[in-house]
Formats: structure tokens, sequence, C-alpha cells
């Protein structure tokens, strides 16, 4: 991963086409040949089959902040950074 780039979550639009997709991987890998190999298909094949998550409902990322708050608030404090970001109600 680069830095500054991160993940976003995604679902899968179909799961029958996302267990095909990820059952044949490794077998088509196995029977491809070595210059068709790390080709990068993966990675352009995925947003193909994944569309975004729903967004979490607010009254659990409330009941989650108020479970983590103290977790949180310790790890900001251990690694010396402002994680007070994390602790907002705003998604």
């Amino acid at each position: 991963m680069q830095p500054g780039t991160y993940y976003t979550a995604a679902v899968p639009c179909s799961r029958l086409m996302n267990a095909l997709f990820i059952g044949s991987t490794d077998f088509l890998r196995r029977i491809a040949p070595p210059i068709l190999r790390n080709r990068g298909f993966t990675p352009r094949l995925h947003p193909l089959l994944l569309g975004p998550a729903a967004p979490m409902p607010p009254a659990m990322r409330e009941r989650l902040l108020n479970q983590f708050r103290d977790d949180i608030e310790k790890t900001a404090s251990l690694i010396g950074r402002d994680l007070s970001r994390w602790l907002t109600t705003a998604a």
C-alpha cells in the first residue's frame, strides 16, 4: 500500500460471482502460462465484483465509541498521536 492511501470497506455485488472468483484464482494461477502470471488482473477485476459497503448505523457507531473510548485514549497516549478524530460520532 502506498503512503497516503487507504482501503475502504466493500461488499460483494454478487456472493456467487465473488465465491467463483476467489475459488478460481489459485487454480487459474497454477494453469496460466508464466507470462500471464502476476500481471495485475485481480486488482482490475475487484471493482467489477465489489460495491460500497452500507454506512454504519449512527446508533451502533455511538455504542462502539462508548465501548472503546478508553482504549482509544490509551492508544493515543501510548503512541503519542492525536486520535480525537476517532472519538467523533460523525462517520
